[in-house]
């Protein structure tokens, strides 16, 4: 089935389809998946294929061009905005009511406005305040759903104990029950250890 159609794509990938296949789900049993190989190998394609071919939730990310925290937070949200909030009608988020003037805003389907303008946090420079910001705003829709960050190793250059936070908010009980799903990381470079791709 699956296996059976990533294997078709891939030749001579099946070790490494078949290792993705059978960890990677939107149960999210794993906090954190690392895959390395050289560069220009295909990780990033690959897991992309079976993320897609399995149709589990996910937010991508690539890091090459990030240059700041509030950059990189920014692109993380707008990609979980965009992946889960874009499917819904404009009229079911577009509605914006000023309780203090009885003012209606309504935002044109054509104009981006991202994450900022439907969320009370107008500023992530952390991972504490991207965890309040998923426990307090409900953009996945409650859905589990992975980060994939591509060039991960680039986000240490950026802010050294970055990774490791973000990581750690896999672990706050809270914040499962808060957003009633799960988050989980896949991290992809030229380096590291686990799935070799």
């Amino acid at each position: 089935e699956v296996c059976g159609r990533l294997n078709m794509a891939f030749i001579g990938r099946e070790k490494q389809l078949n290792s993705l296949s059978n960890i990677i789900d939107n149960a999210i049993n794993f906090n954190l998946i690392v895959a390395h190989g050289p560069a220009s190998s295909g990780k990033s394609l690959v897991i992309n294929h079976v993320l897609e071919q399995k149709d589990i939730n996910h937010v991508y990310i690539s890091c090459r061009c990030i240059s700041t925290v509030k950059q990189f937070f920014d692109v993380l949200l707008n990609g979980i905005y965009d992946k889960f909030q874009s499917k819904l009608k404009p009229k079911q988020f577009a509605s914006n009511i000023d309780n203090n003037s009885n003012a209606t805003t309504i935002y044109k389907s054509n104009e981006y406005y991202g994450w900022r303008n439907f969320s009370e946090y107008k500023s992530c420079n952390s991972a504490a305040t991207f965890a309040h910001i998923l426990q307090n705003e409900d953009f996945s829709g409650k859905k589990s759903f992975y980060i994939v960050i591509d060039h991960f190793q680039r986000l240490y250059q950026i802010q050294n104990n970055l990774l490791s936070s973000l990581i750690q908010i896999t672990e706050i009980e809270s914040l499962y029950k808060a957003i009633e799903s799960k988050i989980g990381f896949i991290l992809i470079d030229d380096s590291s250890s686990m799935i070799n791709i």
